[in-house]
């Protein structure tokens, strides 16, 4: 079968769209019969009415009613390309749809959204991945479509892959890639250092634009550095020690330790579980909830310009 496996960091942006109107059906194509134990299906119209679709200036947009903590799915269609976002407790997360094929052509949606999860009731999921069909013209001014499967964390979303509409069965074969990774976290975000995840020596967390970079150094000292003048913008105060690595724990501290897995440096932010460390494009440096966009951080370094 052919399935087209890829890795793709989403983007946080904004468009300004009201979720309205749209209902959980049934799949268009059937729902399978080998799915994994507890995991099953829900689904969102995405039709223009159910979805409160506006147009302007050429211009298409349309918030659909979510799941879960998911509380819409949004589109736009800006000259005849789709992009997609879900918004998750105030915080939009697009969809990165680079992977399909001809992508950047024209493109429209299916007419349903997958939400694939854990059973809550009957039409409802707690989803660990949302699958989309996705229409784009080929050079010969055809259409083909394909299944993109994505996965749905706290703090973002990631495309898993995607399975050529032509293929046989290939619904069901979206499922299999959402199943099979349920429990996989998505690569590296720009900008972010999630919960559990690990800075060892050499390695760096790099804002979206590359502006500034956090870099864990071989001489144990933790350094935000401004890409532009090479200036050191903030430091651990570590260096000259064993410190190796830098640590956002799920407790919500980040944390510098030692080769003997000494703390040698923290933010002093533990008691915000699932919390990350953003680095942004303008210097700031913050430990902050994506779970809960607009809070306040609870750590902040820096503040961006003028540091």
């Amino acid at each position: 079968m052919k399935i087209q496996s890829v890795w793709t960091c989403a983007v946080a942006v904004t468009v300004s769209t009201i979720a309205i109107g749209c209902s959980a059906e049934a799949d268009e194509t059937g729902s399978g019969e080998s799915e994994v134990i507890s995991s099953t299906s829900a689904y969102t119209s995405l039709e223009g009415a159910d979805c409160g679709a506006q147009s302007f200036d050429g211009v298409t947009t349309g918030g659909c009613v979510g799941m879960k903590d998911y509380q819409a799915l949004r589109y736009r269609n800006d000259g005849g390309k789709t992009t997609v976002e879900v918004l998750r407790n105030g915080h939009p997360f697009e969809i990165d749809l680079r992977s399909v094929p001809f992508f950047g052509s024209a493109s429209r949606l299916g007419a349903k959204a997958e939400w694939r999860g854990v059973g809550l009731a009957i039409g409802q999921v707690d989803p660990y991945a949302l699958i989309l069909r996705y229409f784009t013209t080929t050079p010969g001014g055809g259409e083909t479509n394909h299944m993109v499967v994505t996965r749905l964390e706290a703090d973002g979303i990631c495309v898993l892959g995607t399975v050529s509409g032509a293929e046989p069965n290939h619904n069901e074969k979206a499922r299999q890639i959402a199943d099979a990774n349920r429990s996989t976290r998505c690569p590296r975000r720009c900008g972010a250092l999630r919960a559990d995840e690990v800075l060892n020596a050499g390695e760096s967390v790099t804002s979206c634009g590359n502006a500034y970079s956090l870099t864990m150094q071989g001489d144990g000292n933790l350094v935000l550095y401004q890409a532009a003048t090479g200036r050191a913008v903030w430091h651990s105060q570590t260096h000259g020690t064993d410190a190796r690595t830098a640590v956002m724990q799920g407790d919500g501290n980040l944390v510098v330790y030692g080769a003997a897995g000494a703390p040698r440096w923290s933010s002093n932010t533990h008691g915000h579980g699932g919390a990350w460390l953003n680095v942004d494009d303008w210097g700031g440096m913050y430990v902050e909830n994506p779970a809960n966009y607009g809070a306040p951080f609870w750590w902040a370094p820096t503040d961006g310009p003028g540091e």
